[in-house]
């Protein structure tokens, strides 16, 4: 529904806009920058959403640090600091 939206009512308006910008005699630098603003205004939630994600994932600290690696393990010991275990309440009991 919302690319109907866009294709019925929004690039129109876009090209509206650059008509008139036309005919004000704004240059085509300006008509360009102009329309990839108006382009990505449907959009901004995608960038404000990766760009939080690249500071989170790329430029902090990662989420997970590999300590040791082994060629051939015995067994796998696995210490998980963000969910510590089931309790008696929330374990799976079947009837």
């Amino acid at each position: 529904m919302f690319y109907i939206f866009i294709f019925l009512f929004y690039l129109p308006f876009l090209f509206v806009v650059i008509i008139a910008l036309d005919r004000l005699g704004v240059r085509w630098k300006g008509k360009v920058i102009f329309s990839i603003f108006i382009i990505c205004i449907p959009f901004w939630d995608v960038f404000v959403l990766k760009a939080i994600f690249l500071y989170y994932s790329v430029l902090n600290t990662p989420l997970q640090n590999i300590e040791e690696v082994v060629e051939n393990p015995d067994s796998v010991y696995w210490d998980d600091q963000v969910w510590p275990g089931f309790d008696s309440s929330s374990r799976y009991a079947p009837n």
